[in-house]
């Protein structure tokens, strides 16, 4: 009985080896692939509904010659969607005919998602096998010029970086893929507007929530960081020392383990320009709000 519940013990710390954040982000990855398995291989699939590993390598190769053409899995912006919606509501009113005369079946010629997408499923089949289910990333029937299934994945994804190179300079993907950065400008303007912030009437939010934004945004930008970093910041991670707040960041989305820990950050006070200043920020949300300096 005990050594069962030591064998579970050493599974939760295995399972730790992802963090949450990206567990959930690889959770929408394999439905993905489970909803295309079960459907174009139903050969791979058990009787509960669950995939038998190791795949067939054809399995692999069809997933992967999936993902490189479908033309629903980039996300739509807002303007492709009210485009998008806005059809519908013709086709609806009768002003339109339901058939796109547009439409063209060549890959090359549709967006596609990007190679960052692509290398995520990779890594979350490859977390399935491995994490999920204690099974090494392999194929059956893999062809003796790929030494592994991770191998071949790899070049799969570096010969669709190359798909994708050639649909930005023709112009049917974009140049900038995921987020962009802000600018000076707009942050100074996002600070104010966070000092400048009133509750609305009849509202559950007061006015701490703009402080705390204000706080936040003046953080994230000195310490260059991801906002998950600020939700693991507490007391014990903040110090004073030669005329600089000092933070020592213990974990962060490329250091899980932290190693790095005892990172320091010196933060510095800007008394030139006081809503920029991340000391009076962080000590305005500190001393007005009712903090238990134990938790």
């Amino acid at each position: 009985m005990a050594e069962s519940a030591h064998v579970r013990a050493a599974e939760a710390i295995m399972s730790e080896k992802t963090s949450k954040g990206t567990k959930q982000h690889y959770s929408s990855k394999m439905k993905y692939i489970c909803n295309y398995v079960s459907k174009e291989h139903p050969s791979a699939v058990d009787g509960e509904g669950k995939l038998i590993l190791p795949f067939n390598f054809g399995v692999v190769q069809g997933l992967f010659g999936r993902l490189s053409t479908d033309t629903e899995l980039p996300r739509k912006s807002k303007e492709e969607l009210a485009a998008a919606a806005a059809r519908i509501q013709r086709i609806a009113d009768g002003d339109e005919d339901d058939v796109d005369d547009h439409h063209d079946d060549d890959p090359m010629n549709q967006r596609t998602c990007s190679k960052s997408t692509m290398q995520s499923y990779k890594s979350a089949l490859k977390n399935y096998y491995e994490i999920g289910h204690n099974c090494k990333f392999s194929a059956d029937d893999l062809p003796p010029t790929e030494p592994t299934l991770d191998t071949w994945c790899d070049n799969f994804i570096k010969a669709y970086a190359n798909v994708i190179a050639t649909k930005k300079q023709n112009g049917v993907m974009k140049v900038k893929e995921g987020k962009s950065e802000i600018a000076f400008d707009g942050y100074s303007k996002l600070n104010k507007a966070f000092i400048d912030f009133k509750p609305p009437p009849r509202s559950n939010i007061n006015w701490l929530a703009g402080l705390l934004c204000w706080c936040c945004s003046c953080l994230q930008w000195n310490l260059v960081c991801r906002s998950e970093v600020l939700d693991g910041l507490h007391y014990p991670h903040f110090s004073w020392s030669n005329d600089s707040l000092v933070i020592n960041v213990v974990k962060t989305k490329k250091d899980q383990s932290g190693q790095g820990i005892g990172r320091k950050k010196h933060v510095k006070a800007n008394p030139a320009n006081p809503s920029l200043c991340p000391v009076l920020a962080t000590a305005l949300f500190v001393f007005s709000k009712d903090c238990n300096r134990d938790a």
